[in-house]
């Protein structure tokens, strides 16, 4: 066996570090809410709104006491801003995971070649709509339903909206050109798989 497939596959690489990522931020939530436990505790000690008494031999006990805690509650944010942060980077490796097309995929091909279609749908749908908007008529069930809840989205906002639009109501051109380079590329990576096939 390689030392590729005791890995495993690129995505279950993926998500075993987001398990890691978890695991990590449950560890630093524990020591966040240790270190605010005791400095919850080492507060309770003080009688509340006691000041500290300058001069009286207690005043360096008392300062020290209200440096413990102050240190406490500042490893408490610190491990919880920790733990937030690692949480957060295993949802996104996880919501990564769940739309890519990874190339060690056992589907791979087969999603690639959906994908293809479904962008080739979109683009054909914006020169539809755009011949439309040129003729005064535009016709907006033309447009792919990611185009179409895109343009409608855009309505309520016009600085967004004359960012995808022309004065003429068609979607901007990058939009299919932009389209073009993501098909380039699907078509690049579904010859690879063919090849290796």
């Amino acid at each position: 066996m390689s030392d590729d497939q005791d890995r495993g596959t690129y995505r279950e690489r993926r998500l075993a570090k987001a398990d890691r990522y978890e695991e990590w931020a449950g560890k630093r939530q524990a020591k966040s809410d240790a270190a605010a436990a005791k400095s919850s505790e080492l507060a309770g000690l003080i009688p509340f709104g006691q000041p500290v008494i300058t001069g009286h031999h207690s005043e360096a006990r008392h300062r020290s006491h209200l440096k413990r805690i102050r240190g406490n509650m500042e490893r408490a944010i610190e491990h919880g801003d920790k733990a937030a942060s690692m949480a957060s980077r295993a949802a996104t490796i996880r919501a990564q995971a769940d739309h890519a097309i990874y190339q060690d995929d056992p589907d791979a091909l087969q999603r690639l070649q959906a994908k293809l279609a479904d962008l080739e749908a979109q683009r054909t749908g914006i020169r539809e709509y755009n011949k439309t908007c040129r003729r005064g008529t535009p016709d907006v069930s033309l447009l792919h339903p990611v185009q179409a809840k895109e343009l409608e989205r855009a309505a309520g906002n016009t600085t967004v909206l004359t960012h995808i639009t022309r004065p003429d109501g068609s979607l901007a051109p990058y939009l299919a050109a932009n389209l073009g380079g993501v098909i380039t590329a699907t078509r690049k990576r579904i010859a690879k798989l063919e090849a290796k096939a």
